[in-house]
């Protein structure tokens, strides 16, 4: 997908809610707001959402040197975890259906699109809507099939549902080995190595851990470069978590993505409605 006029506010709105987590000086928060918006009047808008976005953030990071979602991330990691048990639970009930359902309703804890999350209120109710594109038989089938899987997580505190999937997955299906793709380094909330580390999913058989740039130099290749497209090739099964990887990898095919649609941008490419769960498989 490319930037769209709609998307400029939304990104405005991210800049100035990062900046407010460094820094509480109103002089200095239009500061670094007003040189975001200088760079947005002047850069190229035939970029995706997720290249736009690296601008802006890496602008920020550059000054003041640091992850301005530190702390919330922890947060949702640390709220994350104290579900396990649940999750558990509930995917003992309802199996692979369970599993996606849960792994989809973690995509809720996205700080690009919303200024807090109720983690476990959100996520509790999103797994009970019924999901308005849910191609779960083509997943299960690819499943069955078994092979290698490529992950593309989205965000800290989501990544604890992609680990309960993975397990689930791990025990129930013939799946030699999970490339688990995170950000080499911070951008937004997304989950980078040190979330994975915190929550332990390093720690899973047969799981690699593969990073993506995050628009920094030496954070690992981009998204859209031929060296990930060479990852998605050598993979059997591929899944994408999220809107951002959504934006990113929707025009390749044989992707499964796994999403709550928070955009209506995205709503309108999907072809569903803006609260919408989401499990689609690219053709």
């Amino acid at each position: 997908m490319k930037v769209y006029l709609d998307c400029i506010p939304c990104f405005i709105r991210q800049a100035l809610q990062a900046v407010r987590f460094c820094t509480d000086n109103v002089d200095e928060q239009e500061r670094i707001l007003r040189k975001i918006l200088e760079k947005v009047l002047s850069m190229s808008w035939d970029i995706t959402p997720p290249e736009m976005a690296h601008i802006i953030h890496g602008t920020i990071r550059e000054r003041f040197g640091e992850d301005p979602y530190k702390i919330v991330k922890k947060q949702s990691n640390d709220v994350a975890l104290s579900l396990v048990d649940w999750m558990r639970d509930f995917i003992g009930e309802n199996g692979l259906d369970g599993a996606v359902r849960l792994a989809i309703a973690g995509n809720i804890i996205d700080f690009a699109v919303v200024d807090e999350v109720i983690i476990g209120e959100s996520v509790k109710k999103l797994v009970n809507i019924k999901p308005v594109v849910y191609e779960i038989e083509s997943l299960e089938s690819s499943l069955r099939d078994g092979g290698s899987i490529l992950y593309f997580a989205d965000n800290a505190g989501e990544v604890v549902f992609d680990k309960v999937f993975i397990e689930y997955v791990r025990l129930n299906y013939q799946v030699k080995n999970i490339s688990f793709v995170v950000k080499g380094g911070p951008i937004i909330n997304d989950a980078t190595v040190q979330d994975v580390e915190y929550i332990g999913l390093n720690g899973l058989e047969d799981v690699e851990i593969l990073e993506i740039s995050n628009g920094d130099d030496g954070t690992g290749p981009d998204r859209n470069s031929d060296e990930v497209k060479k990852w998605i090739k050598s993979h059997d099964i591929v899944i994408s978590k999220g809107q951002a990887n959504y934006e990113g990898l929707n025009e390749l095919s044989g992707i499964f993505f796994m999403l709550v649609v928070k955009c209506k941008l995205v709503a309108d490419d999907v072809g569903t409605k803006v609260g919408d769960v989401v499990l689609y498989h690219s053709k």
